[in-house]
């Protein structure tokens, strides 16, 4: 029977102090990546929330106004619109596809620039901003924009601490 020593070697002192060190390099160059990302307004649109806290009810909203990205077609689609029938309107694949909500489609060259889902919320509560567009006939299921028509009227409401907001195309 043949006995097998186990050698294990330990590294030696000046290696760990370079491990060390590029460990606490790796560690700040990670904290400073991540402060740096999450201080950064990520979605950075939000135009819901945009659209309540800028215009009051009554008033006249420039969708090109409160964008910050590049676009020239506005798609606001009603819930319950397919996948294919989002693609033929928009000509091409849409991969941000997500059921039921209400949908706002940004596109700049047949490429999505921004997009927000919107979806009901049958019990909102205190705070919720729920916003929606007017179509003016029910049979239609999506509305088309570009940056010079996409003008709306703000109607907002409040009721029970819920901010609902309606926009009306003025084109």
């Amino acid at each position: 029977m043949d006995i097998y020593k186990l050698q294990i070697q330990f590294p030696s002192k000046n290696y760990l102090k370079v491990l060390n060190i590029k460990s606490y390099r790796l560690f700040i160059i990670i904290l400073f990546f991540s402060v740096f990302i999450f201080s950064c307004d990520y979605n950075k649109a939000d135009l819901f929330g945009k659209i309540n806290k800028k215009y009051k009810n009554g008033s006249f909203l420039k969708m090109q106004d409160i964008t910050d990205f590049e676009w020239d077609s506005m798609y606001v689609f009603k819930p319950g619109c397919e996948l294919e029938y989002i693609n033929t309107v928009l000509g091409f694949d849409y991969t941000y596809y997500k059921d039921i909500g209400d949908r706002i489609i940004f596109v700049k060259n047949k490429k999505v620039t921004y997009y927000e889902d919107k979806f009901p919320n049958p019990s909102p509560s205190s705070g919720d901003e729920i916003l929606s567009f007017e179509f003016k006939k029910d049979t239609i299921k999506y509305i088309c924009f570009d940056k010079k028509n996409a003008i709306f009227k703000v109607k907002k409401v409040k009721y029970k601490n819920v901010d609902y907001i309606s926009l009306m195309s003025v084109k």
